[in-house]
């Protein structure tokens, strides 16, 4: 094992806050190396090491628009794979950020519609996934009804964060309607 491997391992097995999460993503960033390594471990670690690991590379993605480019594809790939609901949140957040990889958007929209109305689970993920199928209605406008439906069903009765960014999305495909 490389000892950016260790030291990579080693810190998320550790309880990971907010300034260990900097560390590390400063280490990592020092070895370059070292991100594929990072990335691996999303989706070959059990839960909490692949959630700790997820967290570190949403950081380092979220402040490094080449890295964020460089991993899309394999953001968008991972996605709908995982079961892992932290990972399924920090990768639905990157996704929600920039445009997503044409040859992916099938799948990546089949899994975040399936997140979206799925109760059980966490809102935070629900509101990514919601965002996700909002961009993508730019580019398939025919998804607006159904993504309407959806929001209107739940926003009344809805938690706090699902009707906040439901009457955004709602007010936007008003907007998009109207025009």
């Amino acid at each position: 094992m490389e000892t950016y491997e260790t030291i990579i391992t080693e810190s998320l097995q550790a309880t990971m806050g907010n300034a260990m999460k900097h560390r590390l993503a400063q280490f990592v960033v020092e070895t370059p190396k070292s991100i594929p390594f990072l990335w691996s471990l999303i989706a070959t670690k059990p839960y909490p090491i692949n959630a700790r690991a997820a967290w570190v590379f949403e950081y380092l993605c979220t402040n490094n628009e080449v890295l964020y480019w460089s991993y899309i594809e394999a953001i968008a790939i991972s996605f709908p794979k995982t079961n892992n609901e932290s990972v399924m949140r920090i990768l639905s957040k990157l996704l929600m950020l920039k445009p997503i990889p044409e040859k992916e958007e099938a799948k990546v929209l089949n899994a975040a519609f399936d997140r979206l109305t799925n109760k059980a689970l966490p809102i935070a993920l629900r509101v990514n996934c919601m965002q996700i199928v909002y961009n993508l209605t730019s580019k398939h406008p025919d998804l607006q009804n159904e993504l309407r439906g959806i929001i209107e069903n739940e926003i009344e009765t809805g938690k706090p964060a699902f009707k906040s960014r439901g009457w955004k999305i709602l007010t936007q495909l008003n907007l998009k309607r109207s025009n």
